[in-house]
């Protein structure tokens, strides 16, 4: 008997996207891989609880999104644990950059024990915030690492092939391009399991206001905003946020000092140049020749996209196409990295090291005085809609021989 297949037959397939629900592959949870398995349960064993949260405006459901304990504290007698998660969980439906009036928040945890959570601090620029809940017992905190995602780039810079792991360099995760990493999130009813998704970092630009985010391949849902981005060691390198093809996320290295400013001074501080950066790898191929023949030295640093009007950078004469290699005596390699650099240096002096391809020299450019960034980054959530795709299967008939 021969099976031979007959032509595709197609048909229209109709769903809902951008919703509050289970990851997409999360139905074939046996089939993940041991790896995994095993990563996101060295998480899970630190993240006992791991939230989810939901945010009532009276009594109508606002918002659901993750989080992860950063902090858990004995305090007169009883338990307090903060919590880190997305500022998008605390907005009124419009999005706008407030807290929505009369909020109930809903923290979940292993099992589906409710506790209310308490709004301790909020950042929309970052779209960050802490969430405050009591417990019986203190609860156990993520291990935490910071990445380090400098690429180099030159005619004698060797290529990195795929590894299965990334190595810890100076107690930071080198993350590299292709590497492996997963989103997890903890579902919103019962029975109130781990979600994963895997997926791979990516350098591409996230095209979202906020230049330190990141990017993977991860394909997660809406109520996986605010959920820990972890290696293959079960650390916590990143919180995600939503994009339908994609999923951007804040490397724990923003993540920690919006945590500590919060924490310390009741808001975030942001020092700033007044200027757009990428990373020097991401250029083109053609700019990218053009840098590395003209400096043959440098391999790493952080590209200026644009320098805005009347900004600190605008005085000091920084251009567009400038690449900061130094600041403040402290090496460049990515915007990430300058970001950290600037951090806490709001209204002093600092100086840069610059190279500027279009006149193909070095130069030292002293910025008087860092600037406080006052502009509030756009975070949108797609809304929920119908999409109808096109599928296909092959139609299979059987003859005799």
């Amino acid at each position: 008997m021969d099976w031979s297949p007959h032509p595709k037959v197609s048909y229209k397939r109709k769903c809902m996207i951008n919703q509050f629900c289970r990851f997409p592959f999360d139905i074939e949870d046996s089939k993940l891989d041991l790896d995994t398995k095993i990563s996101a349960l060295q998480t899970a064993q630190t993240l006992i609880d791991d939230t989810s949260g939901s945010c009532f405006v009276d009594d109508n459901q606002l918002f659901i999104c993750c989080g992860i304990i950063m902090e858990s504290e004995s305090r007169d007698g009883a338990s307090t644990a903060t919590i880190l998660t997305s500022a998008s969980l605390l907005r009124p439906s419009d999005g706008t950059a407030k807290l929505a009036s009369n909020l109930k928040i809903d923290v979940y945890g292993v099992g589906g024990k409710a506790t209310e959570g308490k709004v301790a601090g909020v950042d929309f620029h970052y779209n960050v915030a802490t969430i405050e809940i009591h417990s019986d017992t203190p609860l156990p905190i993520p291990e935490i690492r910071l990445i380090d995602n400098v690429v180099e780039v030159g005619p004698s810079v060797p290529v990195h092939r795929d590894g299965r792991y990334s190595v810890a360099t100076s107690n930071r995760f080198k993350l590299y391009p292709g590497d492996k990493v997963l989103a997890l999130a903890r579902y919103f009813e019962e029975p109130y399991d781990i979600m994963v998704a895997s997926g791979e970092y990516s350098s591409d630009d996230c095209q979202f206001d906020c230049k330190e985010l990141l990017k993977t391949s991860c394909k997660i849902k809406k109520n996986g905003i605010g959920g820990p981005l972890i290696n293959f060691y079960g650390e916590v390198i990143g919180i995600n946020f939503y994009e339908e093809a994609f999923t951007p996320f804040l490397p724990m290295n923003i993540i920690i000092k919006c945590f500590e400013d919060l924490k310390n001074n009741r808001h975030v501080l942001r020092p700033s140049l007044g200027v757009e950066v990428g990373d020097l790898h991401i250029r083109s191929l053609h700019e990218l020749e053009n840098f590395c023949n003209k400096f043959s030295h440098v391999r790493r640093g952080a590209t200026i996209e644009q320098v805005l009007p009347d900004s600190p950078g605008d005085f000091a004469g920084l251009c567009s196409g400038d690449v900061i290699i130094n600041c403040g005596g402290a090496s460049v390699g990515s915007s990430l990295e300058l970001t950290e650099i600037l951090w806490g240096n709001e209204g002093k002096p600092i100086e840069l090291i610059v190279a500027r391809p279009s006149m193909g020299k070095q130069m030292k450019i002293f910025v008087n005085a860092l600037d406080s960034n006052r502009r509030e980054n756009r975070w949108p959530v797609p809304k929920p809609r119908l999409v109808i795709s096109d599928r296909f299967k092959w139609m299979y008939r059987s003859t005799l021989d």
